[in-house]
């Protein structure tokens, strides 16, 4: 991803996953970012993911849709993926406090698995943001808004 802040300006970065929220307008809230919030998800995609065909097929964005209420309610990361092997930070946290009680992460970076969300390539994410617009919905839709979780398809 480029305009990440965790990367020099104009340098990409790797995640193993990234999670954003998109609301009921369809901008993109992203924390890391060097842009503004919030940024069109249209524009997001087309700024973070700006040279992706340049780069090996393994490190394809792969973006899950999944509804805020699903994330709310089932999503967990104690930041352990975040430590060494002697229990030292590789990065320092976010400031936040970690999300949920335990850890699955796992669960909403593996592209193997259906669930949660709905799986998208880069071309379908930008579909995606096209038809929510389209419909008037934003990303608000029957089940409120989303948060768009995504990964490298490589661990790092």
């Amino acid at each position: 991803m480029l305009q990440q802040r965790a990367a020099p300006p104009g340098r990409l970065i790797a995640w193993d996953y990234h999670a954003v929220v998109v609301d009921a307008a369809g901008r993109v809230w992203d924390q890391d970012s060097r842009l503004p919030l919030p940024t069109s998800g249209p524009e997001w995609l087309k700024t973070s993911f700006a040279l992706t065909h340049r780069l090996p097929s393994a490190y394809a964005p792969k973006l899950p849709i999944v509804s805020a209420e699903a994330y709310r309610r089932d999503f967990a990361s104690d930041r352990s993926y975040m430590r060494d092997r002697r229990l030292r930070w590789r990065h320092p946290p976010p400031p936040w406090a970690p999300i949920g009680s335990g850890m699955n992460l796992a669960r909403f970076v593996n592209p193997a698995l259906p669930e949660p969300g709905r799986l998208l390539d880069l071309a379908a994410a930008r579909e995606w943001f096209v038809n929510q617009m389209d419909a008037g919905l934003g990303s608000n839709g029957p089940n409120g808004p989303r948060s768009m979780e995504g990964h490298s398809g490589s661990d790092g």
